[in-house]
C-alpha cells in the first residue's frame, strides 16, 4: 500500500534489491537522470552512494538537518559540493532532490557545465550552474589553479579571443583547482594517458559525444591543461568508444598539450581545429617545454621556429615564474597571447603599476 502512495507522488524504489532491510529508499526519476548525467567521476560517485546508502540505517544522521525553508524535509550533505533534499515517511526515505552545492567551498568545487552570460556592465557571470548538456554554440575549458569565478572571467578573454567579440554567452567545461601540485600530477596523468586518465577527463569525453549524437555544431577553446583534458578526451573517446566527432571544432589557447600529438588524435576523430589550431607566447614555458611544442615544431624549420627553440631554455623562467609568483600581469601564459609588442607593453604596464604603488606607501 507503501509503495503504491509514493508511486503516485512520483517517487520510484532506488534499487529493489536494496528494500530487503532498514528503511526503504525511494527516489524520483529525475533525481535519477540527474545522477547518470552528472556524476561520472567513479571516486566521486563511489563515495556519494556510500553515503547515500547510509541512510537506510540511519536517516537522522549527523550530516543532515532540517531544511531551513521547508520543516519536513531534511538537507544531507552528501560529500563535499553535493546536497540531498529527502522526507521520511512510514519507514521509507524519499529523495525529492540532489544537487550540486553552488555556495560549496572552493576547494571543494566540482566538475562540472556552467553557462556563462555577459552582464550589461560588461562584467561575466555564470547564469546557470551544473548544467546536465552543453546548452551554448562556444565552450570554453579552463587551465589549472581557476577556481570557478577565476575561470568564468579568464575564459571569457580566451573564447571572445578565438572566435570573436560578438560572443556573450558560453558554457564552461569547469577544472576545478586541488593545488599547484594536484593540478599538475593531474595533467601528468593525462598525458601517460591509458589506466591513469582521469575520471574528469572521462567526463568530458562524454559532454563531447553527447553534443555529437545531438547532431549539432560545438566551437570550443582550451586553455592550458584544458588543452591536456581536450586532447585526451577525445584520445579516450577514440579508443572506447571509436565513433566520429565531426561536429566539433576546437583552438587551443597556450596549450600543455603536445599539438603535432594533438593533432593526430583530433584527425582519427574528425575534429577540426580553427585557424591555424593555437595560440601561444614563445616565452611561455607551458606550451614550449611542457608541451614541448617547441621541440616538434622543428619538423617544419624557418626562423621562426629555430628562436622559438633557442629560446625555450630562458622561457622557464620569464613563464613559470611569473605564473607561480607575479600573478596574470607578467605572465606570458595566462592572457591570449597578441604578439611580443603588445606583451612587452602589459609588462612594462604591470611593473610601472607595482613601481607606483611602492612609491605611495614610501612616500
Amino acid at each position: 500500500m507503501q509503495n503504491a502512495l509514493l508511486h503516485s507522488q512520483g517517487y520510484v524504489p532506488f534499487h529493489p534489491s536494496l528494500n530487503n532491510a532498514g528503511y526503504q529508499l525511494f527516489i524520483k526519476p529525475e533525481v535519477l537522470e540527474f545522477l547518470n548525467r552528472s556524476i561520472q567521476d567513479d571516486y566521486t560517485g563511489l563515495s556519494f552512494f556510500k553515503k547515500l546508502l547510509s541512510l537506510r540505517s540511519n536517516p537522522r544522521n549527523l550530516d543532515s538537518g532540517q531544511h531551513k525553508n521547508k520543516p519536513h524535509i531534511h538537507r544531507m550533505h552528501a560529500i563535499d559540493g553535493i546536497l540531498v533534499d529527502y522526507k521520511i515517511e512510514s519507514g521509507c526515505v524519499c529523495i525529492d532532490k540532489i544537487q550540486y552545492n553552488p555556495q560549496a567551498n572552493k576547494k571543494h568545487e566540482l566538475p562540472g557545465l556552467h553557462i556563462v552570460q555577459k552582464r550589461s556592465d560588461d562584467t561575466w557571470q555564470i547564469d546557470k550552474a551544473y548544467t546536465s548538456k552543453v546548452e551554448t554554440e562556444y565552450l570554453a575549458v579552463n587551465g589549472q589553479s581557476n577556481n570557478r569565478e577565476i575561470a568564468t572571467k579568464l575564459m571569457q578573454k580566451h573564447i571572445r579571443d578565438a572566435y570573436g567579440d560578438h560572443i556573450d554567452r558560453f558554457t564552461l567545461f569547469h577544472n576545478p583547482t586541488i593545488n599547484v601540485l594536484g593540478d599538475t600530477f593531474e595533467s601528468f596523468r593525462d598525458k601517460v594517458g591509458g589506466k591513469l586518465t582521469n575520471n574528469m577527463t572521462k567526463r568530458f569525453a562524454k559532454v563531447l559525444d553527447d553534443v555529437q549524437k545531438e547532431d549539432r555544431s560545438l566551437k570550443s577553446v582550451a586553455h592550458s591543461q584544458g588543452a591536456i583534458i581536450y586532447s585526451q578526451g577525445v584520445n579516450y573517446h577514440n579508443k572506447t568508444k571509436g565513433t566520429l566527432l565531426d561536429k566539433h571544432t576546437v583552438y587551443f589557447q597556450a596549450p600543455g598539450a603536445n599539438m603535432l600529438v594533438t593533432k593526430r588524435i583530433l584527425d582519427k576523430a574528425g575534429i577540426r581545429l580553427h585557424k591555424d589550431g593555437h595560440n601561444a607566447n614563445p616565452l611561455d614555458a607551458v606550451p614550449q617545454v611542457i608541451g614541448m611544442n617547441s621541440i616538434t615544431d622543428m619538423r617544419k624549420p624557418n626562423i621562426k621556429n629555430i628562436a622559438r627553440l633557442l629560446v625555450m631554455p630562458l622561457s622557464v623562467v620569464p613563464g613559470l615564474a611569473p605564473l607561480s609568483f607575479a600573478g596574470p600581469e607578467l605572465s606570458p601564459h595566462t592572457y591570449p597571447h597578441q604578439g611580443l609588442k603588445n606583451y612587452g607593453k602589459q609588462v612594462g604596464n604591470a611593473l610601472k603599476g607595482s613601481a607606483e604603488k611602492l612609491l605611495k606607501r614610501i612616500i
